[in-house]
C-alpha cells in the first residue's frame, strides 16, 4: 500500500512537471519578440495595429456585440448570408489555416511621403505553421499579380535571409519571412532595414534609437491611450500641416486653426474591450500648453431632460467663441442674416451672441416611447432680456415679408421663418431652444412635474464614471431604447425593402428580422467625454459598441440600404415636389402607396408622428482586397 501511495505521488509529480513544461514551451513559442513601433523608422507618419489578437480572443466572448450574435433570433438570421460567405469564400478552409498560422500582432504603416507617393510596410506576427500562412497569402498574391499582369518576380537574399520580390514598373511588393514575422514593403530598401530593426528588437530592453518606438513624441502620445488596447493608431501631423499650409493660405479667419493644429505633435487612437464594453480614446499631443486645470463642463441643459432622455450631448464653445467667428462665415449659416438684421435694432452686430447666449450648446432627444421623439438645441442664456427682445425682434413689422411669426399656443412663444416651419425658436427662463417644428420641442417648454433628470438615474451615473470628467464635450446615448423605439416603426418598411430588392433578397431572408428587443438589449448606453489636459486633448468614449462600429458601421450600412432601397427608386421623381425644391414640377401626383401594391396611405401624419429611416441589412461578403494595395 506504502509502495501505491509513493507511485501516486510520482505519477502527480511527473504530471505537474509535464503541464508546466508545456505551459512554459507555449509561452516561448507565442512570446512577442518586437512591437510594430519597433520594426518602422522614426519619421514614421501613420501606424496601425492589432496589438495582441490572442488578447482580443480571449476577451470576445464577454462582450455584448458577442452576445448579440449568439441571440438565437440573430443566429437564425445569419443562416442565410453565412451560408453564401462559406460557399462563395472558402471560410472553413480560410479558418483552418488561420487557426494553423496563429497570428498575433498585425500592422500597417506609412513610413514616409516623398514627392506625393507613400511608402508602406505591414506584417504579422505568427507563432504556428509557416506554410499555413503561406497559404493564406496565395489568393491575395494571385489579385496582385492580376493587377500587374507586366511584372516579374524574384528572389533575393539579404544577410542570408531569403526575400521575395514582384516589380511591375513603379510598383514594388517586397516579402520576408523571419524570425516569426512575415513582412512585407513597397520599398526593398524599407524591408531590408526592417529586417534589421527586427534583429535588434528586444521588448524587455529599450527601444533602439531609430525606430519610432525610442521617438519621445510617439511615447508620450500613445502614453495616453491604453497599452492593452485590441487596436491602436498613430499619426503625425507634419506632413498634413505643411500641405494644409499651402492650401489655406490667404483663407480669411482660418490662420488661428491652422496654428492649432501645427501645435499637434502626435495623434494616437485606440480601441479596448473593457469588462464587456469597448473603450475609444483620442488623445492629440500639444506640448507646451501648460496652464491651470480646466472647469468640469457644468452640462446645465440637463435641467431641460427626464428619463426617457435617449440623447444628451453638451460641447463648450470655448469663452468667446461665438462672437470670435467671422462674420462673413456666419452669414452664409441659413437664418444668421435675419438674426443680424434683429441685433441691429438693439445697436448690436454678430461679435455680441457671445455676450446674450451662454458658451454651452446642448442637444437633447427623447428616445420615442410612446411616439415622443422629441429633439431640442438648448442654449443656456447669460442675458434673457437681451434673448427675448432679439426673438420679438425677429417679427417686427419692419422686417416686411422677412418677419417672422410667433405662435403663444403653448404658453410660451414660438417662433418660426416666414414660409417654412423649421427652425423654430423659443425663449424660456434659462434657455434658448432650437427645433425643427413647435411639436419637437413641446415636451421640453412643459416638462412634466416631478420627473427625476437624466443625471439622476443609475444607468446613467454608472456611465459616466466609466470616463474622465468632461471639461469640453460630453455625450450619453441610450442606443438600446432609441434603437427598439425606431425598429418598431422601421421594420415593417424595412422588411419590404428587404424582400422586393433582388440584390439583397439573394443573402437575406427578410422573415427573419430579428426583433427589437432582442437586438435593444444588448446595445445598452454609450457615453462620451471630451477634456482638456495640460498635455493636449483627451476624447474617451465606452459602450457596448465602439464608436467606430456605430458611425461607421451603422451609418455606412444604413446610406447604402437607402440609397439602394427600391421605395427611394420609386419615390425618385416625387422627392422634388415633396421637398419643395426649385425646379419641382406641380403637376407631379404625390408618392403614396409607392407602387407596392400596398392599401393607400392615410392622411399625412400629424408632426408628433417622426418620420424614420430604416435600419440597414448585414451587407453582402466583400471580395478580399488585392494584397498589397
Amino acid at each position: 500500500m506504502k509502495k501505491l501511495a509513493t507511485i501516486s505521488v510520482l505519477a502527480v509529480a511527473l504530471l505537474l512537471i509535464a503541464v508546466l513544461a508545456a505551459v512554459l514551451l507555449w509561452k516561448r513559442v507565442t512570446a512577442i519578440t518586437a512591437h510594430p513601433a519597433e520594426l518602422v523608422p522614426a519619421d514614421t507618419l501613420f501606424l496601425a495595429e492589432v496589438v495582441d489578437l490572442h488578447q482580443t480572443i480571449v476577451r470576445w466572448p464577454g462582450t455584448e456585440l458577442n452576445k448579440l450574435f449568439e441571440e438565437p433570433e440573430v443566429k437564425s438570421f445569419l443562416e442565410k448570408p453565412m451560408s453564401h460567405w462559406d460557399s462563395k469564400s472558402g471560410g472553413d478552409k480560410y479558418a483552418a489555416d488561420l487557426i494553423k498560422t496563429m497570428p498575433r500582432q498585425i500592422f500597417v504603416a506609412v513610413t514616409s511621403l516623398d514627392a506625393g507617393k507613400p511608402k508602406f510596410l505591414g506584417g504579422f506576427s505568427f507563432a504556428g505553421d509557416r506554410a499555413a500562412a503561406q497559404r493564406l497569402l496565395e489568393e491575395p498574391r494571385q489579385q496582385l499579380k492580376a493587377g500587374h499582369p507586366t511584372g516579374h518576380a524574384e528572389l533575393a537574399t539579404y544577410r542570408d535571409i531569403e526575400l521575395q520580390t514582384y516589380t511591375d514598373r513603379d510598383f514594388v511588393l517586397a516579402e520576408v519571412f523571419h524570425k516569426g514575422w512575415y513582412l512585407a514593403a513597397s520599398d526593398v530598401a524599407l524591408l531590408k532595414s526592417t529586417i534589421d530593426r527586427l534583429e535588434a528588437a528586444n521588448p524587455k530592453k529599450d527601444p533602439a534609437a531609430g525606430t519610432l518606438a525610442a521617438d519621445e513624441a510617439f511615447r508620450h502620445t500613445v502614453s495616453a491611450v491604453p497599452a492593452d488596447s485590441e487596436i491602436r493608431l498613430y499619426g503625425k501631423l507634419s506632413a498634413l500641416t505643411d500641405r494644409l499650409a499651402t492650401a489655406m493660405i490667404g483663407m480669411e479667419g482660418m490662420n488661428g486653426a491652422l496654428k492649432d493644429l501645427q501645435e499637434v505633435q502626435g495623434v494616437a487612437a485606440s480601441s479596448k474591450i473593457e469588462g464587456g464594453q469597448w473603450r475609444d480614446t483620442i488623445f492629440t499631443y500639444r506640448p507646451g500648453k501648460a496652464g491651470p486645470p480646466a472647469a468640469v463642463l457644468p452640462r446645465q441643459a440637463l435641467a431641460l431632460t427626464t428619463a426617457d432622455t435617449a440623447v444628451f450631448y453638451s460641447t463648450d464653445l470655448g469663452g468667446d467663441e461665438l462672437g470670435s467667428v467671422p462674420p462673413e462665415l456666419l452669414r452664409s449659416v441659413p437664418f444668421v442674416p435675419a438674426f443680424e438684421a434683429a441685433l441691429k435694432e438693439q445697436n448690436a452686430t454678430l461679435k455680441d451672441l457671445g455676450s446674450i447666449f451662454g458658451h454651452e450648446v446642448s442637444l437633447i432627444v427623447q428616445n420615442g416611447k410612446g411616439g415622443n421623439f422629441g429633439t431640442a438645441i438648448a442654449l443656456p442664456l447669460q442675458d434673457h432680456d437681451r434673448a427675448a427682445q432679439l426673438a420679438k425682434a425677429l417679427t417686427s413689422p419692419n422686417r416686411g415679408a422677412e418677419a417672422w411669426s410667433a405662435d403663444d399656443s403653448d404658453g410660451l412663444p414660438v417662433y418660426s421663418p416666414p414660409g417654412s416651419a423649421a427652425p423654430v425658436i423659443a425663449i424660456t427662463d434659462r434657455f434658448c431652444l432650437v427645433g425643427a417644428s413647435a411639436s419637437s420641442i413641446a415636451s421640453f417648454l412643459k416638462p412634466p412635474g416631478g420627473a427625476a433628470q437624466l443625471d439622476s438615474t443609475p444607468a446613467f451615473k454608472t456611465a459616466a464614471a466609466t470616463v474622465s470628467p468632461p471639461t469640453t464635450a460630453f455625450g450619453y446615448i441610450d442606443l438600446g431604447t432609441l434603437f427598439e423605439s425606431g425598429y418598431v416603426l422601421a421594420r415593417p418598411l424595412l422588411a419590404v425593402t428587404l424582400a422586393t430588392n433582388e440584390s439583397t433578397s439573394e443573402y437575406i431572408d427578410a422573415g427573419k428580422l430579428p426583433s427589437g428587443g432582442v437586438i435593444g438589449r444588448h446595445l445598452g448606453t454609450t457615453v462620451i467625454s471630451q477634456s482638456t489636459r495640460p498635455d493636449g486633448n483627451l476624447w474617451e468614449s465606452r459602450g457596448n459598441l465602439s464608436t467606430a462600429q456605430l458611425v461607421f458601421g451603422g451609418g455606412g450600412a444604413l446610406i447604402a440600404t437607402v440609397m439602394n432601397s427600391p421605395l427611394l427608386q420609386q419615390m425618385a421623381p416625387t422627392l422634388p415636389s415633396m421637398l419643395g425644391l426649385p425646379g419641382a414640377n406641380p403637376s407631379q401626383p404625390a408618392a403614396t402607396s409607392l407602387g407596392l401594391g400596398l392599401p393607400p396611405d392615410p392622411a399625412p401624419p400629424t408632426p408628433e408622428e417622426p418620420a424614420s429611416q430604416p435600419p440597414s441589412p448585414a451587407p453582402a461578403p466583400p471580395a478580399a482586397p488585392p494584397f498589397g494595395q
